[in-house]
Order: C-alpha cells, then structure tokens, then sequence
C-alpha cells in the first residue's frame, strides 16, 4: 500500500473512531507455514497433492459498461484468455468468486463510490451462456456487489467488514436470488477484501452459518481468519465454528520465484495449492490482475507443475476439493476454534 493509501486510512480511521481496525496493514514478516502440521491426506487418483486456479471478482463490468473488463465483455480479451488457458491445459479446473451485482467505481484499486450502470450477472444473457458452458470452471459467491454500505470509502472494497448478522445475511440471500436468476448454482462464499468482520463482532460468520453454503473461503495466509493471528490452516482445509474453510495460499502477484517455492512446500505437505488473481486484465495497477503479463506467468506456473509433478497433482474445482474433504469423513481434522495457538 502506498504512503497516501496508509495517510487516509489513519485519517479514515479517526473520522469513523479509533475503535476500526485496519485489516489492509498486513504482518509481512510472520511465516505461513508456521504451526502447520501435516497430515497424511488421499487425494482421488493416487495424487500426491491437490491445486485449483482461482480469480476474484469475475462480474458483469465491461469496458464498454464500467471501464474496465472484469469478464462482462462474453467475447472479449478476459474470457478468450480464459478459453485459452482451458484449451491448453485440459485437465485445468478454475472457480470463478463473481459478484453478481458489481455497481461501484474502481480506481487504482480504490473503491468509493456507485456508479451509474446496470451490472446484475443475470440479465448479461451472453455471459452467462459463456460461462455456464464451460464445465470446468465453477462459480462461487463473492458478495453482493463489492461495496461496503456503510463506510466507504474507508475498508470500502470490505463489504462485510462493518455488517451485522441480519445486514450480511440480507446481501447473502439477495447475491443467491440474482445467480438463482441466472441459472447459476453457487456451492462457496468468499468474502471480497478479505472482510470477515473484525469491526462489527463477526457478524458475517454468524450469517455464514445460516446460509447452506457446501465451503467458505475465508482465510489466506495474512487475512481473514489468519489476519491478526492464524486460526485456520494455510495448507489444507479446516472445520471453523461449523464451517469448512477452504484456504487461499498463493498470489499470482508474487514472483515466480515465490510461487515455485510455496508451491513446493505446500506440495510437501501434501495440501491443496490454491493460486489465486483478480480477473481483470490490468495487471499494471492490479498487481495479480490477467493481462499477457500474467497470463505468461500462469502459464509458466502450470507447466512446472506438468514437468516437475507430472501424474501426481489433482486439479479440482474447490467445490469437488470441500466433497472430497467430507466424503473422508472428517478423518484428516478434527480442527475447532484454538487448533492454533492465539
């Protein structure tokens, strides 16, 4: 985050009370693997480890309608990148974490306000007929519409960051109401920013348990669950408060580099490798967005996982990942709140 973002945050804060915590200021140093333990897990077809390609924020904004494209253009760059990847690596499953109602104005990765526009997924017929027809990418609920209601534009991007349980569960129900109206069947939650609601009690956890969601992903390795200290797994998913969290652990982001060595290591543990990005094709001020750029590291990432790991990884879709976890009968955890330490 940049030197003015932290500025107005601060600023941000004072205004709303210095009771609002700041879950964009992450602790770089802490190391994500640290307190795992590892398990000794059977993936189906004898694989040594499991990995899902997974972009937020997949919606109806084009560049036409919004700006920028997010997947609203059906035949546009987005999707024929997309197609792309699929067509080159027929064993590649993806989830998709759409926002069904995608009505905010994005600049530089600050969202602040609506804009004026007609965004909902379901009445984007095209995109929908793309999407559906493509059996191997599964989508998921990731909101309402992105936009906090309450704060903006501090943590506005965190739309469940301030809510309380009947206010999350409202955006929940109508999200399902609109991907209902699509045709669109929706197994997971991820909430967008990372807000699970350490300002408002946790509120959205409560509206989790109400929904009948088959997994929810609310953790990465510095946020969500594992924000100020790690409550879940990084590596392999855990049951929290009744709920199967299924981790994030890489960021198209980071550096090849990186990614090979967290790749390896999650490998080494024999967990799920979940590499996510932002379908957005700027991937200049989005710095895991997927433009050529990263499309040529995504691709560089599945083809070391061909070379180095051929035979031995199952590419899932996450809702086959949370079947597969309690088809096992809950065997490979008995994780409740406190598995790690505070």
């Amino acid at each position: 985050m940049t030197y003015f973002l932290r500025a107005y945050n601060f600023f941000m804060r004072k205004v709303y009370g210095v009771w609002c915590r700041d879950i964009s200021v992450k602790d770089l140093a802490r190391d994500p693997f640290q307190k795992e333990r590892k398990m000794s897990v059977h993936w189906p077809n004898g694989a040594i480890a499991a990995f899902n390609l997974q972009f937020d924020d997949f919606c109806s904004r084009s560049r036409v309608v919004g700006g920028y494209d997010f997947g609203g253009d059906h035949a546009g760059k987005m999707n024929s990148l997309t197609d792309r990847l699929l067509a080159e690596y027929p064993n590649l499953k993806m989830t998709f974490f759409a926002i069904p109602d995608a009505d905010f104005k994005n600049w530089r990765g600050i969202y602040y306000r609506r804009q004026k526009g007609n965004f909902k997924l379901s009445e984007n017929k095209e995109l929908v007929h793309w999407l559906v027809a493509r059996r191997r990418i599964e989508v998921a609920c990731h909101g309402y519409d992105h936009l906090n209601p309450k704060t903006k534009p501090f943590l506005g991007a965190a739309e469940f960051e301030f809510l309380g349980t009947e206010d999350s569960l409202q955006r929940i129900e109508d999200a399902l109401d609109i991907f209902r109206q699509a045709g669109i069947n929706v197994n997971g939650f991820r909430p967008p920013a990372w807000g699970i609601g350490f300002n408002s009690g946790f509120g959205l956890l409560s509206a989790l348990k109400k929904s009948n969601f088959s997994y929810v992903s609310l953790s990465s390795p510095l946020s969500g669950l594992n924000w100020d200290a790690k409550r879940v797994s990084n590596v392999y998913p855990t049951n929290y408060e009744g709920l199967l969290n299924i981790p994030q652990n890489v960021s198209l982001g980071l550096p090849l580099e990186k990614i090979y060595f967290l790749i390896d290591r999650v490998i080494s543990y024999g967990g799920l490798i979940s590499l996510m990005g932002h379908y957005n094709e700027e991937d200049h001020w989005m710095q895991d967005g997927i433009g050529e750029k990263n499309m040529e590291k995504i691709e560089r990432i599945l083809d070391y996982l061909e070379v180095k790991y051929s035979g031995k990884i199952w590419y899932a879709q996450l809702k086959e990942v949370a079947d597969v976890w309690r088809g096992s009968a809950g065997l490979y955890e008995k994780t409740e709140r406190g598995y790690f330490d505070a």
